[in-house]
């Protein structure tokens, strides 16, 4: 029997989201629960909640409310497609990411959608059978300039969230990045400056990104009239860490309100280091559950992030 539990305990030490339980715990609900995702999910990382689809996976292995006289496992694996999330006498959670619109995932018969597009959540709203929730402000948009060549907020906040296709709000201080300071080593490497007119760059597939860029480059005159169209790309997370970390462009960047690591969140995108930049913080996000009522039971926790349950 000791050489048994010795065996479960090896295994919880070769597995990060195991923890040690009792065998009579390893029993899963019947039901499982189809959630999609707007981003890509790890399992190795998503401890660090790189993005708001991690941060929802992640938090299913919290403790749900209500008696919990022993401690169960947690299982989080990769599926086709996916990743599955077992707890037992809960559903299984199947999270995926499709990538389509968010109307069609919930005409499909998904259970639920985190999703942060206006015309989805206006859609289920009008249905009777969904329920909408608001997630917390989770996300700031911050533009990247040169020294100088900022616009300020007397051009009004409404200038910036009509560039944004979800819901959006004025920037609401602290501001958690002027106050960090990270080691030399942490960042992604700089490469060597050239002769390239500056560009406007932002995260490749991030449409608030992208909206914010078009309404700077618009307005804000930092590129010549005729190099807009052609400077302003859609970059890979890689390259947009890069350009930012040179300071040779423009960029829109986003920034999570409450990082696990504010080093590393500000490493992704360049921002360790910041000689001759000015980071203008433009404006929060959040993004909405559309859940199908009466299949599950869902619950927030401390950090406002739902909890699925029975």
């Amino acid at each position: 029997m000791r050489g048994a539990w010795l065996f479960l305990l090896g295994l919880a030490a070769c597995h990060p989201h195991q923890i040690n339980v009792l065998p009579e715990c390893m029993t899963d609900s019947a039901d499982t629960v189809s959630i999609a995702l707007p981003d890509s999910v790890d399992p190795p990382s998503i401890d660090a909640g790189r993005n708001e689809s991690e941060l929802l996976v992640s938090h299913q292995a919290k403790p749900l409310p209500g008696p919990t006289p022993v401690p169960c496992l947690v299982r989080i694996s990769r599926t086709p497609g996916g990743v599955t999330v077992r707890r037992p006498g809960h559903p299984v959670l199947s999270f995926t990411w499709p990538g389509t619109d968010a109307r069609d995932l919930l005409d499909g018969g998904f259970d639920a959608v985190l999703t942060g597009d206006p015309t989805a959540i206006e859609y289920a709203t009008a249905q009777a059978g969904f329920s909408v929730m608001p997630l917390p402000w989770s996300r700031t948009y911050l533009i990247v300039v040169k020294t100088g060549g900022g616009i300020t907020w007397a051009e009004g906040p409404s200038v910036w969230r009509d560039a944004m296709r979800g819901d959006a709000r004025p920037t609401v201080p602290p501001f958690w990045w002027r106050e960090t300071t990270c080691r030399d080593s942490v960042g992604p490497p700089v490469p060597p400056g050239g002769s390239q007119p500056p560009r406007m760059v932002y995260l490749q597939g991030d449409e608030n990104a992208r909206g914010l860029a078009e309404r700077y480059v618009a307005r804000g005159a930092s590129l010549e009239p005729r190099e807009r169209r052609e400077r302003l790309t859609g970059v890979s997370a890689a390259e947009l860490g890069m350009a930012v970390a040179s300071g040779a462009d423009y960029a829109v960047v986003s920034l999570p309100r409450n990082p696990a690591d504010p080093c590393d969140a500000l490493a992704a995108v360049g921002l360790v280091h910041r000689p001759a930049r000015e980071v203008i913080p433009m404006l929060d996000t959040r993004l909405h559950l559309i859940v199908r009522q009466g299949r599950f039971g869902v619950s927030l926790d401390g950090d406002g992030i739902p909890l699925f349950a029975k």
